[in-house]
């Protein structure tokens, strides 16, 4: 098999991209640099394009327009994804004014500080940033398998690890089902039917919380569904943007 040439990239999904060598760049685009020299695979960045699209679709009644994207980079020569280019480090999201509002941004890092300073195990569910932060995971899972962020580790609090190394879906247990269940217990802590710890253990507590809000959402068959999977995440990432601007 012919071996897959690397793709210099300004932009994904129409929304220009950056890059951030430091922590405080994520949230301010004066200290950040063109991305234009980074490479990464042309397959991958066509699925980061389709979810970068879709983030901006989902985000666009309540944000506005999204424009910029910074990163802490595609391809890294090292093993793993990152050095096959099929990976990307998304730090910070940035959009224009809208209706008169000031132009908002979601920086990682300065989220997961304030949240792992003042909770650990108790996220901070009705803060707003938190909740947007969801509802974009929630839209980033549709489209990537394997998805670190947060929740995971001390050296992803700046960023969301994405790849398609795994596939898209759910499961409880296994290789790869820690981070999703932490991801749904994140959520059921923000819906209310869930108050334990995030620790990616879907026990009783959790099962029972996932069949509470799979009915709330009117979904029959289990998250192991990928269909049901892909709509939940649809329904998640809607209703928490909602939450977030008080109309639900």
């Amino acid at each position: 098999m012919a071996k897959i040439e690397l793709v210099k990239f300004a932009a994904t999904g129409g929304v220009s991209c950056f890059y951030a060598g430091v922590n405080a760049a994520y949230g301010d685009l004066s200290k950040v640099k063109k991305t234009q020299w980074r490479k990464i695979n042309p397959d991958f960045l066509a699925l980061l394009d389709t979810c970068v699209k879709e983030i901006a679709w989902m985000t666009f009644p309540y944000m506005g327009e999204l424009h910029a994207i910074v990163s802490g980079g595609a391809y890294v020569p090292k093993a793993g994804h990152h050095g096959k280019g099929k990976a990307y480090d998304l730090g910070g999201l940035h959009w224009r004014t809208f209706h008169g509002h000031s132009p908002q941004s979601l920086s990682l890092i300065d989220l997961a500080r304030e949240y792992h300073r003042k909770n650990n195990n108790e996220p901070l569910a009705w803060q707003d940033d938190y909740l947007l932060y969801l509802s974009i995971e929630a839209v980033i899972r549709k489209h990537f398998g394997t998805v670190l962020g947060i929740h995971y580790n001390k050296a992803h609090w700046n960023h969301w690890h994405i790849d398609a190394g795994t596939p898209v879906g759910y499961r409880s247990t296994g290789f790869g089902s820690n981070t999703r269940v932490t991801f749904v217990q994140a959520v059921l802590k923000a819906k209310r039917f869930y108050e334990g710890d995030l620790d990616g253990d879907c026990g009783p507590k959790t099962k029972k919380a996932i069949r509470m809000v799979c009915s709330h959402y009117g979904l029959v068959k289990p998250l192991s569904n990928k269909h049901t999977w892909m709509q939940f995440l649809t329904l998640v990432a809607m209703d928490l943007m909602q939450k977030r601007e008080g109309l639900v």
